[in-house]
């Protein structure tokens, strides 16, 4: 009986040690992506900050997942416009199917069937500084996409931890991520003053970034995600946690261990 209490408890000490703890991500931590989409410090940033109503809104990136699991952290890198604060508004998540290349209209992968979507408010994300490079501007949401080199300075990471009823991917398959930012009324009844930009990665994989923008009842119409049309396609800047096996593995321990016990209890009959 002392070996089954010592197992359960060796069982439980590792399930809190697995539970994921809200935190930013560094280079060298886990993933469960094709690899990191890091932040380029010389980039740019892609506006997806809805203003007003009527529309939609949305940029996204498609990544291939390297394990079946829960998607329970999301880590992205972003800026404000003209370095602007506060660094406020519900932030929508969504994860779509990919509509490869061959079978989509435009001749690009762009997102399909939506399959998962949650709306966080502040406080259920956090914002942080991370870095600095001089970086350019992009609203493509316009008639005449707005390009300002230059722009802003600061880079922030955005951390979604422990994911309310996460979408569970599966290995091997390709999903898209897509954000978008609701300005929010502060408590004088101004607008927020920042809009918000997805930052751009030099970590290119499969096709390029898209965004959709395109009256608020209808279906989407994404469009490839470029500053020039002479430019290279744009990736942009995220991770999708944690580092595959990690609770598969200790949750694999615990069991493990109450096998073993239960075999010296039989053994001794």
């Amino acid at each position: 009986m002392r070996q089954v209490l010592t197992a359960l408890m060796v069982t439980g000490v590792l399930m809190v040690l697995a539970a994921p703890a809200a935190a930013d991500w560094n280079p060298g931590d886990g993933h469960k992506m094709h690899f990191p989409q890091m932040p380029d410090p010389q980039g740019w940033d892609a506006n997806f900050t809805l203003h007003g109503f009527g529309a939609q809104l949305a940029v996204a990136d498609d990544w291939q997942c390297i394990q079946s699991g829960p998607v329970s952290d999301i880590h992205f890198w972003l800026s404000s416009r003209g370095d602007l604060a506060p660094l406020t508004g519900d932030l929508l998540v969504q994860i779509f199917d990919d509509i490869p290349a061959a079978q989509s209209g435009p001749g690009y992968s762009i997102p399909g069937e939506r399959r998962w979507q949650h709306l966080f408010t502040p406080g259920q994300f956090s914002i942080g500084q991370w870095g600095n490079g001089d970086q350019g501007w992009f609203d493509p949401a316009r008639e005449t996409p707005e390009i300002l080199p230059q722009d802003h300075h600061t880079i922030y990471q955005a951390n979604l931890d422990n994911i309310p009823n996460p979408f569970f991917q599966e290995q091997g398959k390709i999903y898209w991520l897509a954000l978008t930012v609701f300005r929010r009324i502060e408590d004088n009844e101004q607008p927020a003053t920042a809009s918000l930009g997805w930052k751009t990665s030099l970590d290119h994989w499969n096709d390029a970034a898209v965004f959709n923008y395109a009256p608020a009842i209808g279906p989407p119409s994404w469009q490839r995600l470029e500053v020039f049309v002479t430019g290279p396609p744009l990736d942009l800047a995220f991770v999708i946690t944690p580092e595959p096996g990690t609770w598969a593995m200790l949750m694999g321990a615990g069991a493990l261990a109450l096998l073993a016990c239960a075999r010296r209890n039989r053994g001794r009959k």
